[in-house]
């Protein structure tokens, strides 16, 4: 039986049916799309830096950065001039504790000389 065109039952050839189109959401789509390639990246990244840990301090170190560009804060500023607050605290106390010691160590060597 050869097909002239006024077949309309769909009984065509193969190459001629069209496929169905699937039902799914693009949206759900574009999310499976997008975590297929993150984990794709976290994958090659492990497999550059030898750890899974160095792959995800990497992305980690890239998310950070874009959120203190979007929200204008920077939060390395603040915890380096919080540690450094912290340091020069820590060296007044050891300088006060040292002129303690030295106080401590006169009397010891008065002591010593007139007793």
């Amino acid at each position: 039986m050869a097909d002239d065109g006024d077949n309309l039952a769909g009984a065509g050839p193969v190459w001629e049916r069209r496929g169905r189109r699937s039902g799914s959401n693009p949206f759900v789509g574009l999310i499976v799309t997008l975590l297929a390639l993150f984990g794709a990246l976290v994958l090659g990244l492990s497999i550059a830096g030898g750890s899974v840990a160095s792959a995800g301090g990497r992305v980690d170190g890239w998310i950070s950065a874009g959120w203190n560009m979007v929200t204008g804060g920077n939060a390395a500023d603040a915890a380096a001039e919080a540690a450094g607050d912290a340091a020069e605290a820590a060296g007044d106390a050891a300088e006060e504790a040292g002129d303690a010691v030295e106080q401590g160590a006169d009397r010891a060597a008065e002591e010593l000389k007139g007793g």
